[in-house]
């Protein structure tokens, strides 16, 4: 009894031993970083993995922001392990290092929040160095460029800057888009779709670019990130890779101040105006519509409405309204052309000839380096008077409206019959609530007291009204007889048909049904049996 006892004892302690030491190792906090490979070529990616032990929750808190680098954070894995006696407990996070620009790099420690408080990883270093063939199907590098329509533009001049792969395998990769948005505070820019194919290149995107302030810029710095397939292995594999674009310099000059209109709107480009002038006469206050298309090449995206000659001149005459549709461009080497439309309304406030003058549209022409105008011939329409107008746009009733007054004498006799007749409906219906007020009035001290007398004189009105024929009078003094029956003292057979013969009463009062002869009869029979 004793040595079992002792070897239980033995047990336990053993046990708690061996529990002690594996919490100790599974909650031991360990970090370890691997970057691999240490040394890569632009626009390839090492993969950096951060180990740790002993803690399950782990939260990236802040990535570094390295120029030249971009780092992704790619997802964790948790594992348990039980090897030769050990036990490993921990987590295992994955980043991608993109080297987008050459150069020898420092990655400084990632900081992780945990439950326990914070930890970081080790210090590392990788090179980029200068990209060598990485299509693995030949010499030639994968490089990216990036193409301007022009380099020397003025202040609102559009431009098309188009970015493309060159390489030696085409259909060996494929573009996954623009590392990121092109901004610049200077410029105005919009991307556009294009179908461009080259026999040299791939294309990958195009951007719509107006400048907005003179000077000289560099513009276009961005990556490109496409998937290639790796076939220098025995096993190929898909690799993404990020593929840098140099900027560009760009020349903006200013608008010249020499021969600007007085009221320029900023237009840049070269255009010519289409006028659909509409025929035959228009009446005063009537819409003249009058289409209006410009074509030509330019910022047509955001190209100011047409102006009208006299809009301002002669106010008076007529009122315009200028509708615009949206702009339909077609890219080319050279930059954007096409054409947009507007719809022009043109509202006469005064009667005869209407001149509104040219529709005409001002913009600096940077080929020809001058300022130019595209105009349509002098709009003039013939106006006819309104047949209510005096002509300047106060509509009057001449002598000859007599029936208009007419009018509003029919008008004010059927306000006054309409008044009258309300007031006839007003005086009947207060007087039939008088009739039914007299006829629905409880009883007197009197007629309480002589209860008897008062069943007696309504039987003799039901005789009455039966004999006479008169079916509401009937119905008046069948509701007065049976409200003076309580139907605490019927029997259940009586009760029964007081419910009967009260629900035929009302319903005959109020239209839901007809009384016969034999109901007549039939409920002065009962009435007579039971009177109160």
């Amino acid at each position: 009894m004793g040595r079992e006892l002792l070897k239980n004892t033995g047990r336990i302690i053993l046990s708690f031993i061996i529990s002690v030491f594996i919490l100790t190792e599974l909650y031991a906090v360990e970090v370890k970083t691997k970057l691999s490979p240490a040394r890569i070529s632009q626009g390839e990616s090492a993969a950096l993995t951060i180990t740790v032990t002993g803690k399950s929750s782990i939260d990236p808190a802040k990535l570094p922001a390295i120029n030249g680098l971009k780092i992704i954070y790619t997802g964790a894995s948790y594992s348990f392990q039980f090897t030769n006696g050990k036990t490993w407990y921990g987590t295992v996070l994955n980043f991608s290092i993109y080297g987008e620009k050459t150069g020898e790099y420092t990655i400084p420690p990632f900081l992780f929040n945990t439950s326990d408080g914070q930890i970081y990883s080790e210090e590392k270093t990788l090179t980029v160095q200068v990209q060598k063939s990485s299509s693995g199907h030949g010499d030639i590098p994968i490089t990216g460029e990036l193409s301007l329509s022009s380099n020397t533009v003025y202040v609102g001049e559009p431009l098309i800057m188009r970015y493309y792969i060159n390489g030696d395998d085409f259909d060996n990769i494929k573009i996954l888009g623009l590392a990121e948005q092109p901004l610049s505070k200077d410029f105005s820019i919009k991307m556009i779709k294009e179908n461009i194919n080259k026999d040299d290149k791939i294309y990958a995107a195009s951007f719509y670019v107006v400048p907005l302030k003179k000077g000289n810029y560099d513009i276009g710095e961005n990556s490109i990130h496409i998937q290639v397939e790796d076939i220098q292995s025995f096993f190929s594999r898909n690799v993404r890779k990020i593929i840098p674009c140099s900027a560009k310099k760009i020349n903006v000059l200013p608008i010249p101040e020499n021969g600007k209109p007085e009221n320029f709107s900023g237009d840049v480009g070269e255009y010519k105006i289409e006028v659909q002038t509409p025929s035959g006469e228009f009446k005063q206050f009537e819409e003249i519509k009058v289409p209006v298309k410009i074509t030509g090449k330019g910022n047509l995206i955001t190209l100011s409405k047409p102006k009208v000659e006299n809009n301002i001149e002669n106010g008076n005459d007529q009122k315009i309204i200028i509708e615009e549709k949206e702009a339909e461009c077609r890219s080319g080497e050279n930059g954007l052309d096409g054409e947009k439309e507007y719809l022009i309304t043109i509202i006469p406030q005064k009667y005869g000839e209407l001149n509104t003058g040219k529709i005409f549209i001002e913009y600096f022409n940077p080929y020809k380096k001058k300022y130019e105008r595209a105009e349509s011939q002098p709009l003039t329409f013939n106006v006819l008077p309104d047949e209510k107008s005096s002509g300047t746009g106060e509509v009057q009733l001449d002598s000859t409206d007599s029936a208009g007054k007419l009018n509003y004498i029919w008008l004010f006799l059927f306000i006054i019959i309409l008044a009258v007749f309300i007031a006839a409906l007003i005086i009947w219906e207060k007087k039939k609530l008088s009739i039914i007020k007299k006829e629905i009035k409880p009883d007197t001290a009197d007629e309480i007291s002589s209860t008897a007398n008062k069943s007696d004189n309504l039987l003799r009105e039901l005789a009455v009204s039966f004999n006479n024929k008169d079916t509401d009078l009937f119905l008046l003094n069948a509701d007065r007889a049976i409200n003076r029956i309580n139907p605490s003292k019927l029997s259940n057979v009586e009760l029964d048909k007081y419910k009967q013969f009260k629900d035929n009463i009302y319903n005959c009062r109020y239209g839901a049904g007809v009384l016969t002869n034999e109901d007549m009869k039939e409920l002065m029979e009962w009435f007579k049996k039971n009177q109160a």
